[in-house]
């Protein structure tokens, strides 16, 4: 996780963006971060593109999830 831009996270990730496996690293380190099973992070927008929104389905509050996903390390 590289930091907060614009009310957003900007994450870099080693994948290369082909045949989606950037995309598929991004959700599984948010599913690792979140604690979650990655089928409850789903991408919905901008699979083709830098800037994308991801859908997280669970019981955790909005604070709870900006907190894990911005904690060094893990």
């Amino acid at each position: 996780m590289v930091g907060v831009i614009d009310e957003r996270l900007k994450v870099r990730i080693a994948a290369p963006p082909v045949e989606g496996q950037a995309n598929e690293a991004l959700l599984k380190w948010c599913a690792k971060r979140l604690q979650l099973a990655r089928r409850d992070v789903d991408l919905v927008a901008g699979a083709g593109q830098r800037r994308k929104t991801v859908v997280i389905t669970c019981t955790l509050g909005a604070a709870e999830i900006v907190d894990r996903l911005t904690a060094p390390g893990r």
